[in-house]
């Protein structure tokens, strides 16, 4: 019995392009943080099948409360890796411990998804101020497998651009954007994607139309912003190889220091910012 019988195929809606053979081979070598730019709802559903359509499993990543009581994205959520993330705590132990879970389940292997953005762009514009708080948790979980001596201690991070010609909610999302600056909301909990059929019919809606969606992955970094190679290994500007462990090293051994990480973490915000400019595909709407 199929769930949708309507439903158009993906495959033809759905382009996936750029470094995806790198990131397969990659995955092989290390764990991969996958940092995608963020415009709908839809997105990690979107970015869920992009790594189906690879022969990839599910990357872990937090998302909203207001989600998962959505059945039909509920259904998606708790299939694709999903945690619940509740985004108007503002505690900073709460905080702490999102990030200290994602810093643990990259030491032990598990690929994540996190959308340095933060929240949806209102706009539809590409994100280049990013929040920094886990995109850190690369160099700490880095650290800390050369500190245990990890057979496999190495991690990638993977930017990735979304593009679509129509979102669901764009009527929420542009109206937040227009009002009053400081009087716009963070978190949108009631907006299209409240009502299961109207997710449905866009989805078919959007499936039946002469339009693509476009999940573009960008060549990858390693946690201190440097290009990765072929085979994983770190490379500096002029495409020299270097040694990524040197650069957590104090008296020849790997030893933790926040101050060192956020000024790598920055370092490799902008190469991520710089890589959603360059690797964006416009469409019109």
């Amino acid at each position: 019995m199929q769930r949708f019988p309507e439903m158009p195929s993906l495959d033809d809606a759905v382009i996936v392009q750029g470094a995806s053979e790198k990131l397969r081979r990659l995955r092989e070598l290390g764990t991969v943080i996958l940092v995608p730019t963020h415009v709908s709802n839809l997105d990690s559903l979107v970015m869920g099948y992009a790594l189906y359509r690879l022969g990839l499993p599910p990357f872990i990543y937090g998302a909203g409360l207001n989600l998962f009581s959505n059945p039909v994205m509920g259904f998606f959520m708790h299939n694709l890796g999903a945690y619940t993330v509740d985004r108007r705590k503002k505690d900073p132990l709460y905080k702490e411990a999102l990030k200290e879970y994602a810093t643990l389940t990259l030491e032990h292997g598990y690929d994540n998804i996190f959308f340095p953005g933060g929240t949806r762009s209102r706009s539809g514009a590409t994100e280049q101020k990013l929040k920094l708080g886990l995109l850190g948790t690369g160099v700490r979980a880095y650290t800390q497998n050369l500190i245990r001596q990890s057979k496999n201690e190495k991690i990638f991070i993977v930017p990735a651009t979304l593009s679509f010609q129509l979102v669901l909610e764009a009527e929420t999302l542009i109206d937040d954007f227009l009002k009053e600056q400081g009087k716009s909301r963070y978190i949108i909990t009631d907006d299209e994607f409240a009502k299961p059929k109207r997710l449905y019919d866009f989805a078919k809606q959007l499936m039946s139309l002469d339009s693509k969606i476009y999940v573009t992955f960008s060549n990858p970094l390693d946690p201190f912003g440097n290009d990765v190679g072929d085979n994983g290994e770190s490379l500096d500007p002029k495409g020299r190889v270097v040694d990524p462990a040197r650069f957590v090293f104090t008296d020849e051994a790997p030893t933790i220091n926040a101050k060192r990480e956020a000024l790598y973490t920055q370092r490799l915000g902008e190469r991520i910012a710089a890589a959603f400019s360059r690797d964006s595909v416009i469409q019109s709407t």
